[in-house]
């Protein structure tokens, strides 16, 4: 028999003694929801519309028994297409004890998320043949579709006010644990290493996109490479998408950053003494252990960032994403015709559902526009930021770089906005010999409002 003809996978008896469990004891109806959250994972269609009917009588405080259901079904015209008043019956026949309801619920919203991974994977080989869409979106579309259905198959969990306030008592004191030992943000919020600009923002936070824009050398790749090192260090596991830096140039930096070494000498070694030498090797165990992931082709979309995104977040958990920069990022097949700007919109927008969806930050450098080096007062502001519009709109913090005419030690840091908090500057020690940056000044952090 091909594979396609076959019947898909159910069981008719578990979804009848569930709905018998629900017969005979009512309040099995609310943990049987808690599992299988509406009708959809029933196979019999009939059930799906008992089981429908039950949620109505349930939510108008109705009791559920045969007589009440078979006349909430007739009214509603539905009683025959459930199998009618007898089949009602056999339901009550079919459950055993409704102690078991959970398992039974548990079979049937298993074999409900099955049919949903067949019926996907069906509908993708059709778009394969048909050809309907480039390859690149076609695996866009496979990865999303599997990851709705794994994101289906968590029930609710029910959790009692006492065990909450135990949570959360103990998430208050690891978070005080981890401060004080220095470790990098709670909760999936990723710390910059930078102490007065952390107090402003509070770090990166999960779910939003943070966009840091300068003018080319201002320190868009010094600003991310400091960030990814303090994260690092810190074990959380970071996607690099670099497109305009090759990847053998950002742990060279690292190195520089970590051996204290010239960059200039890092770049023409025959300079470098024995015992620079010797540094670099002693932090090379170091280095090798940050949990960091490399994606350095000069020709990426965003659909492959998403994608590797993706896989690094099911494979290894990571828990920030950086993109180096936004502007080159490549259309994806099909809108290479559209506008620059529209093909920006996509990428800003996809960063920023990428950042929703893997529930993580999304760090993405953007370059300012020239109009920024001809003004009298050279300091950036987010209209700066080529194709503005909807970076500006999809963003939830904007960082603007700026190096102050009088002291080119120094990297400026103004926090155009912040969706969920204060905006403000900050000012940050720049060592150009060691490609580092450094807190300049602790500011206090009372006077962010």
């Amino acid at each position: 028999m091909d594979g396609l003809d076959r019947l898909p996978p159910h069981d008719r008896d578990a979804e009848k003694a569930l709905l018998g469990c629900i017969l005979h004891h009512n309040p099995s109806f609310d943990e049987a929801v808690t599992v299988l959250g509406s009708k959809e994972p029933f196979y019999v269609f009939g059930h799906q519309l008992i089981f429908e009917a039950m949620s109505e009588m349930r939510a108008v405080g109705h009791e559920i028994d045969i007589v009440t259901l078979a006349g909430w079904l007739r009214d509603r015209s539905r009683l025959e297409d459930a199998s009618g008043p007898e089949y009602l019956v056999d339901l009550w026949d079919a459950a055993s004890s409704h102690a078991n309801v959970r398992r039974y619920a548990e079979t049937v919203r298993d074999l409900g998320l099955v049919r949903k991974l067949i019926h996907a994977c069906n509908e993708l080989q059709r778009d394969a043949y048909d050809r309907v869409m480039p390859a690149d979106e076609l695996l866009e579309q496979a990865e999303k579709r599997v990851f709705a259905i794994a994101s289906m198959g968590a029930p609710v969990e029910i959790i009692p006010q006492k065990q909450a306030v135990h949570e959360t008592l103990e998430d208050l004191d690891r978070k005080r644990n981890r401060a004080k030992d220095g470790e990098c943000g709670t909760d999936g919020v990723v710390e910059t290493g930078f102490l007065d600009l952390d107090a402003l923002i509070g770090g990166m936070h999960p779910s939003e996109l943070t966009v840091v824009a300068a003018r080319p050398s201002i320190g868009k790749t010094l600003v991310a490479v400091n960030f990814i090192r303090h994260a690092a260090k810190a074990k959380v596991p970071i996607f690099f998408s670099s497109i305009e830096q090759k990847r053998v140039k950002i742990v060279l930096r690292s190195m520089c950053m970590e051996g204290l070494v010239s960059s200039h000498k890092m770049r023409n070694p025959q300079f470098l003494s024995n015992q620079e030498y010797e540094r670099i090797t002693n932090i090379i165990g170091e280095i090798e252990s940050w949990p960091i992931w490399y994606a350095d082709s000069p020709r990426q979309t965003i659909l492959k960032i998403a994608s590797a995104a993706r896989q690094l977040r099911a494979q290894h958990n990571i828990g920030l994403v950086v993109v180096d920069y936004l502007q080159i990022i490549e259309a994806t097949a099909g809108r290479n015709q559209a506008k620059r700007h529209e093909v920006l919109a996509d990428i800003s927008w996809g960063l920023k559902q990428l950042a929703r969806e893997l529930n993580i930050p999304v760090c993405a450098l953007a370059q300012l526009n020239r109009e920024v080096d001809k003004r009298t007062n050279p300091r950036p502001k987010i209209s700066d930021i080529k194709e503005c519009g909807s970076i500006e709109q999809d963003a939830d913090m904007v960082m603007l770089l700026h190096k102050p005419e009088e002291d080119q030690n120094l990297l400026e840091v103004i926090i155009g906005k912040n969706r969920d908090g204060p905006t403000g500057e900050v000012t940050l020690l720049h060592v150009k010999e060691y490609f580092k940056l450094e807190n300049f000044a602790m500011p206090d952090p009372g006077s962010y409002r």
